[in-house]
């Protein structure tokens, strides 16, 4: 609580330093961009907060409902964490209440299943959707109440933090829109939209996967769009305690590192990391040089490694021959990584484009149930793939109507798509290579057709029988899954990997870059 109120205080400082008229301009531009967004144009009744001091200005928002005839309801305090929402027919209505915040002194208290769209304050926000806000817990016990009804918030690009630590009860907002992006957190079947029959785990995370995290460092600029996102796979030094690992290359067209030991050996020695074509060799220097210190730490003295980073080109968007990631990125990717990560345009993913819409990082995870015990699989994706007319949600080909109203046409498939898969089953290395040729499954349902200039590399790892780097018994024992009951991960595999594709678009930004722009999936999902 004290780090949050430390947040808050600063924040609210860097807000108040903005001019009146520096205020306005933002104002104006995010309050344009709200009135572009889809849920907006088709909300009858909106939920919004008056802002007060130097919150986005949503006075002009409000006036502009007003004239377009929406059923405009505000927030009023009725009692501690709890507010109403209150219809009003003018701003006249409303007078300033204890906190000095514009509330109705009367007026019709609208249900909360009533409203269409709420419209959200806050002090900070982080890449997940996150926010703190003043304290009193109003708007979270409010939107808790309405969990299926759309979340805006509006904010300044400086209240826009790294990470929130987020308690039980707090609620997402499922936007943020800021004047430079619109940010967007909703994940696929948030949209309704389920695949597959199998159950996901609590996240629907690789890190459901015990032990497994996930960081990023992400680099925007004008001329770069692009960054570094890492697999750690286990708690322990992998190095150390090596976990059984293979790899499958449906396509080759790609520079991984590491796959050739992984393969022969059939293990995992080092975090996976992820980034652009140009930046692999800068990345692994890092990587190498993260391990030997760890090594180190621990009395072992590392004169061999294998470390395995995987890449897919982001040039459109980002300036890849300017290789902008250096050993600092990967270091504080290791730093920032946890079990409830960012997804989308964020890390490795900030400049990847996919079905020529807006492309990145996305997971999901399925639960495997093998007796009377349950194990996990997870999948990441790196998604960088496809064309857009190809692609396909639900079984639906929604590229083509995606295509009609962009009136664009396809180009050259030349992509590519990393994807890393995570377990706890005791598997073999073949088992695993079994495994990692099903994600294939999950790629062609939502409508790849692996085209030769695009990458298709699957790695996959187990973090059962983990493997000493020396000294122990002569002979070891390994467990592993009969295989008449390998349909259970197979098919929670492709499941997974469709899943995680489309959570990498959906949870993507529009992003400008140096040679065009990619539109987020996120705008056309009225289509389906």
């Amino acid at each position: 609580m004290k780090e949050k109120k430390r947040i808050r205080e600063r924040l609210i400082g860097m807000r108040d330093d903005l001019s009146p008229v520096e205020i306005d301009k933002r104002s104006d531009t995010i309050a344009e961009k709200l009135y572009s967004d889809y849920r907006f144009k088709k909300a009858e009744t909106i939920f919004i907060f008056t802002s007060f001091g130097s919150e986005v200005d949503t006075h002009r928002i409000i006036e502009e409902l007003l004239s377009m005839g929406r059923s405009v309801c505000i927030p009023k305090i009725m009692g501690k964490h709890l507010m109403a929402a209150v219809r009003i027919g003018s701003l006249e209505e409303l007078r300033p209440n204890k906190f000095g915040i514009l509330e109705p002194l009367e007026g019709e208290e609208v249900a909360p299943q009533e409203i269409d769209l709420i419209v959200v304050p806050g002090v900070a926000f982080d890449r997940r959707g996150y926010r703190i806000g003043y304290g009193g817990g109003f708007y979270d016990a409010f939107m808790s109440r309405v969990p299926e009804v759309d979340k805006i918030a509006l904010a300044y690009d400086l209240q826009l933090i790294d990470r929130i630590d987020n308690e039980s009860w707090d609620i997402r907002v499922d936007t943020l829109i800021t004047e430079s992006t619109t940010y967007h957190f909703k994940r696929i079947r948030e949209y309704g939209i389920v695949v597959g029959s199998m159950t996901p785990g609590p996240l629907n995370r690789i890190t459901d996967v015990e032990g497994v995290l996930v960081g990023h460092t992400t680099i925007d600029t004008q001329r770069n769009k692009t960054g570094v996102s890492l697999v750690i796979p286990s708690r322990e030094n992998p190095f150390l305690h090596k976990l059984t690992a293979s790899a499958y290359v449906l396509n080759g067209f790609g520079k991984t590192t590491g796959l050739i030991q992984l393969e022969e050996l059939g293990q995992l020695e080092s975090p996976i990391a992820l980034t652009n074509t140009l930046c692999v060799g800068r990345v692994q220097d890092a990587l190498v040089g993260h391990m030997i210190d760890s090594c180190t730490r621990e009395g072992v003295e590392p004169i061999s490694l294998n470390t395995v980073v995987a890449e897919c080109n982001d040039s459109y968007l980002n300036d890849i021959t300017h290789r902008a990631i250096e050993e600092e990125h990967l270091l504080k990717a290791i730093s920032n990584a946890y079990r409830d990560f960012s997804e989308g345009d964020v890390g490795g993913g900030k400049g990847m484009s996919c079905h020529s819409l807006k492309g990145g990082i996305g997971s999901a995870s399925r639960i495997i149930k093998v007796g009377n015990r349950e194990y996990t699989l997870g999948v990441l994706v790196q998604s960088n793939h496809g064309l857009l007319s190809d692609l396909t949600i639900g079984g639906r080909r929604i590229g083509k109507d995606i295509q009609e109203v962009l009136q664009t046409h396809d180009r050259v498939d030349k992509g590519s798509i990393i994807t890393i898969i995570a377990t706890d089953l005791p598997l073999t290395s073949r088992q695993l290579k079994r495994i990692c040729k099903r994600a294939s499954v999950g790629m062609a349902r939502t409508g790849s057709y692996m085209g030769h200039g695009s990458g298709e590399i699957v790695i996959g790892f187990s973090t059962a029988n983990k493997k000493e780097h020396s000294g122990g018994d002569p002979i070891v024992e390994h467990t592993s899954l009969r295989e008449d009951l390998m349909d259970l991960p197979f098919r929670g595999v492709g499941e997974a990997v469709e899943e995680a594709i489309l959570n990498s678009m959906v949870c993507s930004s529009r992003v400008e870059g140096v040679r065009g722009a990619r539109e987020t999936l996120t705008d056309f999902m009225y289509l389906i």
